[in-house]
């Protein structure tokens, strides 16, 4: 299990530069990445990244030295062996620290009491590789060397298989068959979290249906008490004005159509045009909005609002269909008037029509979701493919439950009409409660936003504009030239203390967005991205000083300023909005520049491009000593490696073959 400790100290007064010196001398790592005598981290089997920075003491907080690690086990296992490989490098720099005692070499049990004492840990935490130890990677990176080394001779040897099922045999023997890589034959264990990640998120979207429930129910308790209909007869007062209008329109439209509908059928007709109305909007607004830069409150809400009206609608649809149809099976056949004998070939005969008609269907339905596969489609191109598709499974559903229908003629009714109507009119309760509730929910949510909003407005007179800031980001990067360009070419190192706003609403909202990010960094964003960024090997937030700062730690692969540019062009740039907007930085002769304004908490913000780079420059704090246990791999190459040894552990269809190859 990954584990991390945060252990922060206060520095003696007026030693900060001696600590600071100390870690150049003794801990900053040489030019190809080796550890220096003292700090022998690499002899910790279990230690991932650690790194070291000191926080410059103010008027308001003192000086702090932070020794981050993300390893492997527990936290009193890891100390005792970084006490171990790096004992005499650790009671030389907390030295500087107060509270360190002075018997800490002589007595590793009090150094070790000192730095579990100072762990702080993390209010969020995230991983790019959940459940893989440092042997692991390690060993799995290896192997993948191993068979592409492999496979590179059997090309020169003309001895490569033309065949999948040939290919994917060469590559298990070649494993099995070597003593060495043998252990790759075993599937890779992997963390619950991870293993359980569809299912935790089905339940907690269960949960949330069944809190809406009860808002809903709720709702429909008070508006009784003050004298409004019950929900249930308002459900009934609404199909009847659908189902009278629906047939007025179709009236309309349709005087001398030459075949007459049943009534039952106008309900449904005119909810199904309702939903396809919905679902068009809905498209509108996502092709308006589709790119994280697009997207703003103006266009989000509306199509959110769409979204569970659809989904309303949809429910209302299948209830109307269950309660005109159900009660009356068979209409149609026993219509016919038709002699026994001729029913049943009749009935095969239906029934094989409308397997092939779902038959044809899900061949529509596939060649749509396929055709975007290799050219993606833009704008008005693509909506219209969404719904086709959306119609498309539409009559997917109404062929499938013709069928049920029509079957169900000729089984024994288990229940009445009247006990079907009240199942079906309870199950469209529950649904409405759920639909209320969940538009009670979100409806507290907006609300929030404008509560955010007017937060912002007020910061807006408080503080400075970050734009100030960018004629210093040049001569700030400066001082982290070393760590971005020089001995750090795979991977980097990012820290960032900024201080929070004060006020109960930053307070609430920060804290607030912190626990729910460190859930979905936990149960969702747990396969290598967070927010879809894959550059992110480790990361944590804390916030220090009684909740008065917060510290960013994060070890990323590849360029600092590709690394931000992912934060602002996906999805991450609304998480990104949420935690930082709540934060500001002191600039030149006290100036307070906040974060780049955002508009309604998530939108805005770090979109704008050089304000915001130019605040993290402000708020970055050099990175003395950093270490990586594997300091060339990315995410992607980590998590390549798990996957090919993953598909050696059992036989895999020929498109997990290809993929392996492709990976390879």
């Amino acid at each position: 299990m990954t584990n991390y400790v945060t252990i922060i100290t206060p520095i003696k007064a007026s030693q900060t530069e001696q600590c600071r010196q100390y870690l150049r001398d003794n801990a900053e790592p040489e030019p190809d990445m080796r550890c220096r005598p003292d700090f022998r981290f690499d002899r910790i089997p279990s230690l991932h990244f650690a790194s070291c920075i000191i926080l410059e003491g103010t008027h308001d907080f003192e000086p702090s030295l932070v020794l981050e690690a993300t390893f492997d086990g527990s936290k009193g296992d890891f100390i005792s062996d970084l006490l171990r490989a790096a004992g005499e490098g650790i009671h030389g720099l907390y030295q500087h620290c107060v509270g360190y005692p002075a018997s800490g070499l002589i007595s590793p049990e009090l150094a070790k009491g000192y730095l579990v004492d100072h762990d702080v840990g993390a209010h969020i935490y995230f991983s790019g590789n959940p459940g893989r130890t440092v042997a692991e990677i390690k060993s799995e990176n290896g192997l993948q060397s191993e068979i592409v080394d492999y496979f590179t001779g059997q090309q020169r040897r003309a001895a490569f298989a033309t065949r999948l099922d040939g290919l994917f045999a060469q590559l298990r023997g070649f494993v099995t068959g070597n003593a060495d890589s043998r252990w790759a034959d075993r599937p890779a264990p992997v963390p619950w979290e991870v293993q359980y990640r569809n299912l935790t998120a089905v339940a907690i979207v269960l949960a949330a249906l069944a809190l809406a429930c009860l808002i809903g129910a709720a709702c429909d308790w008070l508006a009784v008490a003050y004298g409004w209909p019950p929900l249930l007869e308002s459900i009934k007062a609404a199909f009847a004005v659908v189902d009278r209008n629906s047939k007025r329109i179709l009236m309309q439209l349709f005087p001398n159509f030459p075949v007459r509908l049943p009534p039952e059928v106008f309900l449904p007709i005119g909810l199904a045009v309702s939903w396809l109305l919905l679902r068009g909007l809905e498209l509108v607004f996502i092709s308006w909005s589709k790119h994280p830069r697009d997207q703003f409150f103006t266009s989000r809400v509306p199509l959110h609002v769409l979204v569970i009206l659809r989904y309303g609608v949809l429910v209302l649809f299948i209830g109307a269909v269950l309660q005109a149809l159900i009660p009356n099976m068979g209409t149609l056949l026993v219509a016919t008037q038709l002699s026994t004998w001729l029913v049943h070939p009749i009935l095969l005969f239906v029934l094989f029509l409308l397997f092939v008609a779902l038959a044809g269907l899900q061949y529509l339905a596939t060649s749509l979701n396929i055709s975007v596969e290799v050219n993606k489609l833009k704008g008005p191109r693509e909506n219209w493919r969404r719904l086709r598709l959306d119609l498309v499974r539409f009559m997917m559903v109404l062929v499938l439950a013709c069928g049920a229908l029509i079957v169900s003629r000729y089984l024994s009714p288990i229940m009445t009409k009247e006990t079907t109507n009240g199942l079906i009119y309870q199950g469209l309760l529950i649904a409405a409660y759920a639909f209320i509730g969940v538009f009670v929910l979100y409806a507290l949510g907006v609300l929030l936003l404008f509560v955010a909003h007017g937060r912002e407005v007020i910061d807006k007179r408080q503080f400075e504009d970050p734009v100030a800031l960018v004629a210093r980001s040049a001569d700030n990067a400066k001082k982290y030239a070393r760590e971005e360009g020089g001995n750090n070419r795979f991977q980097n190192h990012l820290a960032s203390l900024t201080l929070v706003k004060s006020g109960f609403v930053h307070g609430i909202a920060l804290r607030g967005t912190l626990f729910l990010i460190n859930l979905l960094s936990r149960f969702w964003f747990n396969v290598g991205t967070l927010g879809d960024i894959p550059t992110i090997l480790s990361a944590r937030w804390i916030l220090i000083d009684s909740g008065r700062r917060l510290l960013f730690l994060d070890n990323y692969g590849g360029a600092w300023n590709s690394y931000l540019n992912e934060f602002i062009d996906m999805a991450a740039v609304k998480g990104l909005n949420a935690i930082w907007t709540n934060t500001y930085v002191e600039g030149q002769a006290g100036a307070r520049c906040s974060f780049p304004e955002t508009r309604f908490y998530f939108w805005i913000g770090a979109q704008a491009e050089q304000p915001f780079k130019a605040y993290v420059r402000e708020s970055q704090i050099e990175t003395i000593m950093w270490y990586s246990a594997y300091h060339t791999l990315s995410v992607v190459n980590i998590n390549t490696s798990t996957a090919i040894r993953q598909s050696l552990s059992k036989r895999p269809a020929p498109s997990a073959v290809d993929a392996i190859v492709q990976n390879l």
